[in-house]
């Protein structure tokens, strides 16, 4: 089960997805951003500070998310991760690619 709240901060679209991105819901994921991107958004912060797991399913549309806001000029940046969530963005080398910070305030700071 996936729920996605939205939060306008400033000039940033703040994301926030809880329980678990997973093949079974990473389409209706995807839909969610895609419409955020589609909507104007070109600063996007993910918040995944209330997710549980994610699946390759889940990255592969966060990748898609940040190659897309780069070619429009803006950023996708990460905040919140458990533990457990960090090590799956460190391991597939994810952490390289996008930046994540600590929690919200530093995700938002300079937008």
């Amino acid at each position: 089960m996936m729920e996605i709240n939205q939060e306008a901060a400033g000039s940033a679209l703040v994301l926030v997805p809880t329980g678990r991105i997973d093949s079974s819901n990473a389409r209706r994921f995807e839909d969610v951003v895609i419409a955020a991107l589609d909507g104007g958004a070109t600063n996007v912060l993910l918040d995944l500070g209330g997710l549980a797991y994610i699946s390759s399913a889940g990255l592969r549309v966060i990748l898609m998310a940040a190659q897309k806001l780069k070619a429009k000029g803006g950023a996708l940046r990460l905040c919140g991760l458990a533990p457990m969530i960090l090590e799956v963005f460190e391991v597939s080398g994810f952490s390289k690619l996008i930046p994540i910070h600590k929690d919200r305030g530093d995700g938002l700071a300079g937008w």
